[in-house]
């Protein structure tokens, strides 16, 4: 009922968070879908709704907004659907009636979910440049070990070449090719 959906979103609200309710499934949707697709990390959904029931709503929104939590609220007679509804990718279920400290809880815990895998989602981001930027060094240090062994190979060679050459070196020659050639 309404008067239902105001007093949870006074609860919502008491928590800290942002609230918007939606008359039943398909005003949920609208307000995902509309020209202005409202941001919703968690939503809260009762089984039992006109028009769409929750069940639906809840294949809906996994299906193509899988990142929405959604905390399913269900009356003590629908326990097997809350069950059904955990399966289908429900974060948590409430059962009715509502106890705003359960909500509260629920919320909170849903939170730091999203939170943490928000969290997940840069490490994940920040590992995959590091990844990028390790390779790009392995190519630096590749093209740099060849770029300076290729000039190093052609004088390690004209030194070989000019040991040949002389044959009687004196002491300083001799010496000065022994440094050169290490």
């Amino acid at each position: 009922s309404a008067s239902q959906r105001r007093l949870l979103e006074a609860m919502v609200q008491r928590s800290g968070y942002q609230a918007m309710i939606a008359e039943g499934g398909d005003d949920a949707v609208g307000m995902l879908t509309g020209p202005e697709p409202a941001r919703i990390d968690c939503l809260i959904l009762d089984l039992v709704m006109p028009v769409m029931d929750g069940m639906e709503l809840l294949k809906r929104l996994k299906s193509k907004w899988p990142n929405i939590e959604v905390i399913v609220i269900t009356g003590y007679a629908t326990i097997e659907s809350a069950i059904e509804a955990m399966k289908l990718g429900a974060y948590d279920f409430i059962l009715k009636p509502v106890n705003f400290d359960h909500v509260q809880f629920t919320m909170n815990k849903c939170y730091s979910k999203i939170r943490a895998e928000a969290e997940n989602q840069e490490l994940r981001q920040a590992n995959m440049q590091l990844l990028e930027l390790n390779e790009m060094k392995d190519k630096f240090l590749y093209i740099t070990n060849h770029e300076i062994r290729t000039p190093l190979t052609i004088i390690k060679g004209y030194i070989d070449v000019l040991k040949n050459l002389v044959q009687n070196p004196d002491e300083e020659l001799s010496e000065t090719m022994e440094i050169l050639d290490e």
